[in-house]
Formats: C-alpha cells, sequence, structure tokens
C-alpha cells in the first residue's frame, strides 16, 4: 500500500487522513503534543455553507461542494455533535437590509461545539482514525522535505525522516510562516 505523510493534524489534516485511510497508509505528524489545530481551544463554531471560508465553488461544482460540505457535517454528527436548530425569525429582515446595503446575505447551517467539549470530539475523531490504521507522530516536527529526481520521497522532521509516495503540506495557522 502506497505511504502519505500528512503534516498537520488540524482540521484539514485530520479530515485528509480520514478520506485517504481507506486506500493508503497514513501517517500524520505534528508538532504541538494534540490534534485539533490552532482552533482546538476557541468556542467550536462550524459554519456549514460552500461560500464561508473561500468560494469552494471555484474548485467544485456546486452540487459537489455542497456534498463535500455535508459530508464534513455528518463526521461531526458521528462524533456526537447535535445539531443547533434556531429559528429562523428575523432572518427575512436581515436579507433585506443587507440587500439595502449591497450586501449578499447567507443564510447558513451552524453547529457550535463549546470550547469545553471541542478537544473531547477531536481526540474522538483521532481514536478513530487509529482505528483505521492512521499513525500519529505528535510533538514531531517536520523540518524539511527530501527529494528524488524532483519528487518528494520523505519528510524529515526532528525525531527522524518518514518515507513517503504522497505528502500533504497543511501546517495550518502555527506552520503558515
Amino acid at each position: 500500500m502506497k505511504k502519505v505523510v500528512i503534516v498537520g493534524a488540524g482540521p484539514s489534516g485530520l479530515f485528509a487522513a480520514n478520506e485517504l485511510a481507506e486506500n493508503y497508509e497514513v501517517t500524520v505528524i505534528e508538532k504541538r503534543d494534540f490534534v485539533g489545530g490552532s482552533g482546538l481551544h476557541s468556542d467550536g463554531k462550524l459554519n456549514f455553507h460552500p461560500l464561508i471560508g473561500g468560494d469552494l465553488t471555484k474548485f467544485l461544482p456546486e452540487n459537489e461542494a455542497w456534498s463535500l460540505v455535508y459530508s464534513v457535517r455528518d463526521k461531526f454528527k458521528e462524533l456526537g455533535v447535535d445539531d443547533l436548530h434556531k429559528e429562523n425569525g428575523g432572518l427575512e429582515d436581515l436579507e433585506m437590509k443587507a440587500a439595502k446595503a449591497g450586501i449578499r446575505f447567507l443564510k447558513i447551517h451552524q453547529n457550535h461545539i463549546g470550547s469545553d467539549y471541542l478537544p473531547d470530539v477531536m481526540a474522538l475523531l483521532q481514536s478513530k482514525l487509529e482505528e483505521r490504521g492512521v499513525k500519529f507522530q505528535l510533538e514531531t516536527e517536520a523540518q524539511d522535505l527530501k527529494y528524488e529526481d524532483g519528487i518528494i520521497k520523505s519528510v524529515k522532521t526532528d525525531k527522524g525522516i518518514f518515507p513517503a509516495d504522497h505528502v500533504l503540506l497543511v501546517p495550518g495557522r502555527i506552520g503558515s510562516p
């Protein structure tokens, strides 16, 4: 089986591992001692719309973008995150006010996990990924990529070298520099 090394155990790295685990041997490298990324200790708001956080429809047809958004929402449901159902009262008024100001108002589906519960949700996701064979190397800092003939063949870390057929770099906020 081909090996994939993912650098970064934030939401992008975890969801990539979830998608790849069926067909690849996946190792996730994370420099901190926990999974979940920089947002782990935030209030844990989830906004489900393909136009929030960027325009997903630039990369996928709209129906596929929505399908992807719903699959992420469903994964959180599997992890015990309940849907928030709020009254839609007042949204029409906000939509009209936004239109008058020249602003497009997006009605979105939103969940709120909460900062107390979010670490448990991410730990559960890690556990489920480990059950599927995903390996986690926490407190391991990626330092360099090793190439052969212009192709990445491994990730050098402070704890050793991790060979890979494919490498996905998703360092998030902490690794952006």
